[in-house]
């Protein structure tokens, strides 16, 4: 009988696999997470927010601009001053605070009203009752008041001039006639234009040249005569003329219709008013020479002018650099400020000039503010190029452009060009 194998030893079920702990890696992986995410949104605000430094302190009240402007809150002065805003915005402001569009009025009583740091400001119109209360009541200023532009220390430190005058423009038309080989210009002025023709006197007489001026009211009590003595004045050697009053284009045609070649004619780049049939079209007659504002570039529009509502006279948009002065000035404001390490007028007006040609040059206030935040001197650069001003805060190294007309359908010759016209 065989004997069966004895029976095979029972082998154990296999355990239930252990439940992994998946608590560590899912907790790895909301780190992992957050520490990417974080890493994401610091370098998106890097991106859009570059690095410019921490301000010197951080100023109790944000800087407060004021605006004295006939346009109100609309136009290309705000659109320049809004340009520079968005750029000084975008890295953090002033002293730890985003500045706000400025208070506009051209109303003296709102400004002086406003507890503003600082007003901008393109034009006198209303400036002999807004600047003084301004500046008695310790508010800086920053652009064109004339007749205060021929004022050195007018403010008392507080004034910067960051517009040329209408003294300045037409220094330059004199250099520019002398350089022609000009010997004797004809200046058409009323009482309210003198100044100017001070100046154009003093200037011509530095560079040999003779100035005979024509009152503008009694040419203009009969245009249809020969009140301006036209023909007696190139008799006696006339050979240009700068007219320092829009209406003087009555005076320019006389002396042009009596021989007077357009190459003589030299025009200050503001307003011309003209009869629309007249030979003066919006710039001036082909062959003549135009000084106006430096525009700065395609961001900074011209103001634009349009017909009257009689339609008797058309008027030409010549100011060009106006907006781009308001933008340095929001920018040099903002600096000095940074610089000083306060918003307070006084300390901001001291650090001005530093800012503006203390040091190193920069561009844009990016640039500018991240030298400023490290301790360093700078010398701000707007889209006009280098400021500098004399011990009184008036232009020294003005830029303007020379606009040399050619006949119609000719190119415009336009050249860029500073003039050294201190005070």
């Amino acid at each position: 009988m065989t004997t069966p194998p004895p029976p095979l030893p029972e082998t154990p079920a296999p355990a239930a696999p252990k439940a992994p702990n998946r608590r560590p890696l899912v907790i790895g992986a909301v780190a992992l997470a957050v520490v990417l995410m974080g890493a994401a949104a610091g370098a998106a605000y890097w991106l859009r927010t570059p690095s410019v430094g921490d301000p010197l302190a951080v100023s109790p009240e944000p800087l407060a601009l004021g605006l004295f402007s006939a346009e109100g809150s609309t136009g290309p002065k705000q659109e320049a001053i809004a340009l520079a805003l968005e750029e000084i915005n975008a890295v953090g402001g002033v002293l730890g605070h985003e500045v706000a569009a400025p208070v506009a009025s051209e109303d003296a009583g709102d400004l002086l009203g406003a507890d503003l740091d600082a007003v901008l400001g393109s034009h006198a119109m209303g400036g002999e009752q807004l600047l003084p209360g301004l500046l008695e009541a310790g508010t800086l200023y920053c652009g064109n008041a004339e007749p205060y532009t021929t004022t050195p220390g007018f403010g008392d430190g507080l004034y910067f001039s960051a517009i040329p005058g209408q003294d300045q423009m037409v220094r330059a038309l004199v250099r520019l006639a002398a350089e022609d080989g000009r010997e004797k210009i004809v200046v058409p002025h009323t009482p309210g234009s003198e100044v100017w023709l001070d100046a154009i006197t003093a200037e011509a007489q530095a560079h040999g040249v003779e100035v005979v001026g024509v009152d503008l009211l009694r040419a203009m009590a009969d245009p249809f005569s020969d009140a301006t003595g036209a023909a007696e004045l190139l008799e006696e050697g006339a050979d240009a003329v700068i007219p320092l009053d829009p209406t003087a284009v009555v005076v320019t045609e006389s002396l042009m219709d009596h021989g007077l070649p357009a190459e003589g004619v030299y025009l200050p780049g503001l307003p011309l008013v003209a009869n629309p049939t007249a030979p003066l079209d919006s710039l001036g007659p082909a062959g003549s020479t135009v000084v106006r504002h430096h525009s700065g570039g395609e961001r900074f529009p011209e103001i634009e002018w349009g017909s009257s509502d009689s339609g008797d006279m058309s008027y030409a948009a010549q100011f060009g650099g106006v907006t781009a002065a308001l933008y340095d000035c929001v920018n040099l404001v903002a600096l000095a400020a940074e610089a000083a390490g306060s918003v307070e007028p006084a300390e901001v007006a001291a650090r001005m000039p530093a800012v503006s040609a203390g040091g190193r040059e920069c561009t844009g206030y990016q640039d500018c503010v991240a030298r400023v935040r490290a301790g360093q001197d700078i010398a701000y650069v707007g889209p006009r190029g280098p400021l500098t001003w004399d011990d009184g805060n008036l232009l020294v190294d003005v830029p303007f452009e020379v606009i040399r007309l050619h006949g119609e359908g000719e190119p415009v010759d336009t050249e860029v060009r500073t003039f050294s016209l201190g005070s």
